[in-house]
């Protein structure tokens, strides 16, 4: 009875499998995927995945070697550009290292359980058979995982074709690591979306309460509009029916076991961000200067910064829109309790309050700090901070 309740729990519904059915598969040929799914059942990696894990993270700890003897021989000339040249390639492998590491073979049975409550929160909240929230889900992950297939594909179908050996050594060696880390990161961010419409969608049953809806004609789009949802609300869900304050507290105890699961991805990357982004500005300096820089380097600084900048936008983005959604539920519940003195509907409102005010629902970096919409302000302004200061000591 309780082996056939537990496998229960591992298939997963339809709905939820094809949401991020493709990002998994890209996942899986990169061996970063953090559970195998076969015939919708989820379970830990087997034996032959992690074997094949190593052999990606066997090949591109070879790659890096190659490069560092066939193309960062060049900057010998300067003991200080050499040192910051191998510095940087040092700090991609070993992000790529950890991150690989940790998403395969680390927090194994947590990534299952992870999964498995992301379906107890759909069903909770009456949503596995609702194929037009998973749609908007779907949407986002197909785009962004499809782009950067794309991009990874086209990177290195170019740099062997038209490219030199060392420097289509290099590029894709960077690019591979790379893509593999922020297709991890990207999938963070198609998962804070995925609380984020939850959340939106308790909103939307409250707030169909207090203001009755009219027909809007509104249809799904990529960024779920609160018209959209409200009308996908009131089709199957009323205030005095549902159980609004379980669906809130089932949504943050899911949200919290995302948030230990990837809190570790977050911490590799700002510090990947920060200390490659120093080193580069000291490598393209002092590479100025011995008239070392080319096209290829300046190609590879501007894709790294660009491409880390867009990631961090996005998930502070997504993690601001996720915190404003929930204060617009409190504003919602304090709403209902003015109107109601006492009843299941008050009570329902103060219990999804103090869920809330005990849980909050925030995005923390081992409590080190939050990510938000005014982080990426801070981080952006420490990043300026250093650059100018190591501006100073390398130029005056």
């Amino acid at each position: 009875m309780i082996a056939s309740e537990y496998i229960s729990k591992n298939i997963l519904d339809t709905n939820l499998y094809e949401t991020f059915s493709l990002v998994r598969t890209v996942q899986f040929v990169l061996g970063s995927c953090r559970v195998d799914v076969t015939d919708r059942f989820v379970s830990l990696p087997t034996v032959y995945q992690k074997i094949h894990t190593l052999l990606m993270l066997l090949i591109v700890a070879m790659l890096y070697v190659a490069v560092h003897f066939t193309y960062l021989s060049k900057y010998t000339v300067n003991a200080n550009l050499h040192k910051g040249a191998v510095s940087t390639l040092v700090i991609h492998f070993l992000a790529y290292l950890f991150n690989i590491i940790h998403v395969r073979f680390v927090n194994n049975i947590r990534n299952v359980e992870f999964v498995i409550s992301m379906q107890e929160l759909d069903r909770s909240m009456k949503l596995e058979h609702n194929n037009s929230i998973n749609s908007i889900v779907r949407k986002i992950s197909v785009i962004s995982t499809t782009l950067l297939t794309l991009g990874l594909i086209a990177t290195i179908v170019t740099a062997t074709v038209f490219l030199a050996m060392p420097v289509m050594l290099i590029v894709v060696t960077v690019t591979l690591s790379e893509v593999t880390n922020i297709l991890d990161l990207s999938h963070c961010s198609t998962l804070m979306a995925y609380y984020t419409i939850r959340i939106r969608f308790v909103n939307s049953i409250i707030d169909n309460h207090t203001t009755r809806i009219s027909k809007y004609d509104s249809y799904d789009t990529i960024i779920y509009s609160k018209n959209y949802m409200r009308e996908l609300a009131a089709k199957t869900h009323d205030l005095r029916y549902s159980d609004t304050d379980i669906y809130l507290k089932e949504i943050i105890k899911s949200f919290s076991k995302f948030r230990s699961l990837y809190q570790f991805q977050m911490l590799v990357f700002i510090c990947k961000m920060i200390t490659a982004g120093a080193i580069y500005l000291q490598v393209v300096t002092t590479g100025l200067q011995f008239n070392l820089i080319g096209i290829l380097e300046w190609i590879t600084i501007t894709s790294f910064v660009l491409s880390n900048m867009c990631v961090a936008l996005f998930i502070c983005i997504r993690c601001e829109i996720f915190l404003r959604e929930f204060k617009e539920t409190k504003q919602l519940c304090l709403s209902v309790m003015s109107v109601y003195t006492n009843g299941p509907i008050r009570r329902k409102a103060k219990k999804m309050l103090r869920t809330i005010e005990t849980n909050p629902p925030r995005f923390s970096v081992y409590g080190m700090w939050d990510i938000e919409g005014m982080y990426l302000l801070h981080l952006f302004s420490t990043i300026t901070t250093m650059f100018v200061t190591e501006l100073q000591l390398l130029l005056l």
